[in-house]
């Protein structure tokens, strides 16, 4: 093995450790403070405008800026809780019936199958027909434990709140505080730091920053897009809970390795089998035109990849879902490209 391909391993599981060290013990310390220094940034644009153009002082100008992203803020995440409290408040008055409705389901495509065993040869038959039947009893399993998680997260839900808020308020008092200090923040940073900072990893943390901000903001996008064309299709099909339907589709279609297919192919079969087969044409439609828009899109929005080999991607994948869960996996490649990062910067020094 090269050298560089050992430096570039090394870096790879260096900073997913690191990463995973920072947040199983640290992030939860410092997360309302990285919260609100993200709000001070995002409202430093603002502050600057108010103290150059009306001549306010920082502390003033910090407030008025900071309590309009506040306002902003909290205007999207209350209209946006408003239409999923709506929802969900409907979909959780009639969750017992879905439940059953899947139940009748997964019965029906378990006959279907049963059906297609009974007509294969014996020996074979046999082995099918246990197989449909422990198929039969995990899925009635499987929506039993679905039912019961769900009454679970709702009540942890409601014993996480306290907490939440605290976080919050810590969060938003930190932000008027940074952003008052910002500047001298900045200045002492600069007089303070070493070269080899300023000269070597500031520039690859910026360069590294507007690329992943390009990638996100992409991704950002064809989320919504995604969202957009999943929920006209629902509606024209008149599902219930289309806005609830659209946005767990978009969620698992940002995922790695997932898409739209899915959730929306699955869907479509079962409709198919239970003789629904306008509402699997339909599904099936609007599976191809999001795949469609989305792959003739993304080169556009997100123009530059992240580079990264198909082999470290991979890798990168399966130990972002074995650290983190599904969360992890869209982590990953980002920590991936920073280990990248970090070993070319490590190969090729800049010099001072």
């Amino acid at each position: 093995m090269s050298a560089l391909a050992q430096k570039k391993i090394l870096a790879l599981v260096g900073t997913f450790l690191v990463v995973w060290l920072g947040i199983r013990y640290l992030l939860p310390v410092i997360l309302p403070f990285l919260l609100g220094a993200g709000l001070a940034l995002a409202a430093d644009p603002l502050v600057n405008f108010f103290q150059s153009r009306f001549h306010f002082k920082r502390l003033g100008a910090t407030c008025l800026g900071i309590s309009l992203v506040l306002i902003g803020i909290l205007g999207i995440l209350a209209l946006l809780g408003m239409a999923a409290y709506w929802e969900l408040g409907s979909l959780a008055w009639r969750l017992p019936g879905i439940l059953d409705e899947l139940r009748d389901s997964w019965s029906y495509l378990a006959q279907w199958l049963l059906g297609l065993a009974s007509r294969a040869p014996t020996a074979i038959g046999t082995i099918l027909t246990g197989w449909v039947e422990k198929f039969s009893v995990d899925s009635s399993n499987l929506l039993d434990q679905a039912s019961s998680r769900l009454l679970g997260m709702a009540g942890n839900l409601l014993s996480v709140v306290p907490n939440g808020l605290f976080m919050l308020g810590t969060a938003i008092l930190s932000a008027f505080m940074i952003s008052a200090k910002l500047p001298r923040l900045r200045k002492t940073f600069q007089q303070h730091s070493p070269p080899v900072l300023q000269n070597r990893w500031i520039p690859m943390l910026q360069s590294l920053r507007r690329a992943l901000g390009g990638w996100l903001r992409a991704e950002i996008k064809l989320a919504g897009i995604t969202f957009l064309i999943v929920f006209a299709g629902l509606l024209l099909l008149r599902v219930p809970y289309a806005i609830v339907w659209s946005l767990i589709i978009a969620i698992v279609d940002a995922v790695p390795m997932l898409g739209t297919g899915t959730v929306l192919l699955p869907w479509a079969l079962l409709c198919l089998i239970r003789r629904d087969t306008a509402r699997a044409i339909g599904l099936v439609s609007i599976y191809l035109v999001a795949m469609l828009t989305r792959s003739s899109l993304e080169p556009r929005l997100v123009g530059r990849q992240l580079g990264l080999d198909p082999l470290i991607t991979l890798c990168a994948l399966y130990a972002g879902f074995r650290l983190w869960g599904v969360g992890g996996m869209l982590l990953s490649p980002i920590l991936a490209v920073t280990a990248m990062q970090l070993c070319e910067l490590w190969h090729h020094p800049a010099k001072n």
